[in-house]
């Protein structure tokens, strides 16, 4: 057999090709090629999609496996789950987080380079609607000042306190009454008006701990008002035992618009961690948003709510 020539870019016919070796005497690039035969290789099989389950409810957690397909090992998988969701891994876990019929494909390169594909489908249905639990009794609740409770928040600073408020057409206001119903104060807010209270959040400051109450005077069922307005005011001592009290507290206001114009709301929520300010309109017809005013909130400031959903 003859030596490959230094440099040459194909050896010549006689060249020893088993066992090659060669020391270039200076750095160039040289470029080879070759081809992999697969004479006689096994090329029978199939591809097994394992998917379990194969249906249910929101949110459906399903395995999956390729590691049923009897192909010539190694494989490569691809997996396209339907939902916009893909891996190449050979098993995983993948949670569903909509309803519907996904169809799923597998697709397998074998080590022959041979491509494999098989199908199926996982159906995942609705979730179920949360079911009313038993009512538990605590007591009744004593002032006939609190005749129309439209906001309700449990104190995150005074135990066994919750903090309440009456729908449109009382002064600006809120009460601390316990768990069985006991008026434990009334609190007036100073220099304010209330036009349609609807709901209330209480919180802490996410960097001092400091309790707060955060008051929604959200509503506007004839969807006119350019601006609505969350009253925070700091949350005051209480506790279980004392006897009814009234005290001024001294709230900041932060006025709220809405991106696409006036909307009626009744749910005010706050992030406990963030302190960002949610509320959640409401439309007997139309289309409902949640929105969103992110912290830090100044008093007196006027900002357009983000639509997060």
């Amino acid at each position: 057999m003859k030596p490959w020539p230094r440099g040459s870019p194909t050896p010549p016919s006689g060249t020893a090709r088993a066992g090659m070796s060669h020391n270039f005497a200076k750095a160039r690039l040289i470029l080879f090629s070759a081809a992999l035969a697969t004479a006689c290789a096994d090329t029978t099989g199939s591809v097994g999609i394992r998917a379990d389950p194969g249906e249910g409810a929101l949110p459906l957690e399903v395995a999956f496996s390729a590691k049923a397909s009897t192909v010539p090992q190694p494989f490569q998988a691809r997996w396209d789950l339907g939902d916009g969701t893909t891996s190449n891994d050979a098993e995983f876990l993948h949670t569903y987080l909509a309803s519907g019929v996904f169809q799923v494909s597998l697709e397998i390169t074998d080590a022959a380079w041979d491509v494999w594909t098989a199908q199926d489908t996982v159906t995942v249905q609705p979730g179920s609607c949360p079911t009313q639990g038993d009512s538990v009794e605590f007591g009744t609740v004593e002032s006939t000042d609190i005749d129309e409770i439209s906001g309700l928040a449990a104190s995150r600073i005074n135990p066994g306190v919750l903090w309440v408020h009456n729908d449109s057409g009382d002064s600006a206001r809120v009460f601390a009454i316990s768990y069985d119903g006991a008026l434990l104060g009334t609190y007036y807010l100073a220099d304010t008006a209330a036009f349609d209270w609807e709901d209330m959040a209480a919180g802490q400051d996410p960097e001092s701990g400091e309790g707060l109450l955060y008051l929604g005077d959200i509503g506007d069922n004839y969807q006119v008002r350019e601006a609505v307005a969350v009253l925070i005011v700091p949350e005051p001592q209480v506790s279980v035992e004392q006897d009814p009290v009234e005290e001024d507290l001294q709230a900041s206001t932060v006025f709220l618009s809405y991106p696409g114009g006036a909307l009626d709301a009744e749910t005010l929520m706050v992030d406990p961690q963030t302190a960002d300010i949610y509320i959640v309109s409401k439309d007997y017809q139309g289309q409902t948003f949640v929105l969103r005013k992110a912290a830090p909130h100044v008093d007196g400031e006027t900002a357009e709510m983000e639509v997060v959903a």
